[in-house]
């Protein structure tokens, strides 16, 4: 099946899942872990990227991130999956594919999902045994919301306004989340690329159709963008159009231009053997008048003699 094209929203909310292959797992233990979180730290750095919540299960992992202005979902996502593949075969002497296809990702509206999403990625590790508690839990991002840090703070200021408050309401918003709103939201993660309300979704479809004439050349994705940012993809396209139009012009004119030059070389060759030519016949006119002078001279001092 031809894949579909990835959706990027400018400075968008985005839900990623990647899954491992069938033999592998993610991670054989903390080590790989701690690999890992390295390099989430290293490419949020470079990327600028908020991350909300995330959580390492063995055979997937679940990341909530916000995007910076022009960076996509695709490049983070690409130097994190290669990266750690490439430590993962080099320590464990492997070859080939560590991640089972390409990673999953689905566009969030912020203001509707975002502190639902980040309960639903701290409770994973629950859904496979209910006594483990999330904040039993090492590997996911749930400390960052119980010690108010980081990218946390924003999710947490929904709460209350006060510090102390907001961690005890956050973490009661966890404890008593029902399993029928887990279930519903889990439905809408494994099976849309879109999550939000039904206005958001019909938005973002909206934008899809309009910007779909917008493609890469891949065919891999599709870019909303602001209003200003169309004028500047529209203007460069124009001056892409027209340095296209240039550069055949000017290909065109090189073809002339070079059979101008032969036949510029080809006249001021022929020029050069007339001229050459020339010079000879007036060589030998001059040859035949000394020549005649010097006869009449020998024939005068004779006649003298």
């Amino acid at each position: 099946m031809a894949r579909l094209p990835r959706i990027h929203v400018e400075e968008g909310l985005y839900l990623v899942t990647t899954r491992g292959g069938q033999v592998d797992p993610l991670f054989r233990g903390d080590s790989d872990r701690d690999a890992y979180m390295d390099l989430l730290a290293k490419y949020k750095d470079r990327y600028g990227f908020k991350l909300f919540s995330y959580v390492l299960m063995p055979s997937f992992i679940h990341l909530l991130l916000e995007l910076m202005a022009e960076t996509t979902i695709s490049e983070i996502m690409h130097a994190m999956n290669s990266t750690y593949t490439k430590y993962y075969n080099g320590r464990y002497k492997r070859n080939g594919h560590l991640f089972k296809g390409r990673f999953k990702a689905a566009v969030v509206e912020k203001d509707t999902y975002l502190s639902d999403l980040t309960r639903y990625i701290h409770l994973v590790p629950r859904a496979g045994n209910s006594d483990v508690k999330p904040e039993d839990y090492k590997w996911s991002s749930y400390s960052h919301y119980l010690e108010a840090k980081g990218d946390a703070r924003e999710v947490l200021e929904k709460f209350s306004v006060i510090p102390g408050e907001q961690v005890r309401m956050y973490k009661r918003f966890v404890d008593e989340a029902e399993p029928s709103d887990l279930k519903e939201l889990d439905k809408k993660v494994q099976r849309s690329g879109i999550i939000g309300s039904a206005e958001f979704v019909r938005r973002i479809k909206d934008e899809f159709e309009k910007e779909n004439e917008a493609e890469t050349l891949t065919g891999k994705r599709i870019i909303l963008r602001s209003r200003f940012q169309k004028v500047f993809i529209m203007t460069g396209a124009a001056v892409i159009i027209a340095l296209s139009a240039v550069t055949y012009y000017y290909f065109s004119a090189s073809q002339k231009v070079e059979g101008k030059v032969e036949d510029m070389f080809q006249e001021r060759e022929d020029a050069l053997k007339q001229d050459l030519e020339a010079k000879y016949r007036a060589d030998l006119v001059s040859y035949y008048r000394a020549t005649t002078k010097r006869l009449d001279r020998e024939m005068k001092r004779r006649e003298s003699e």
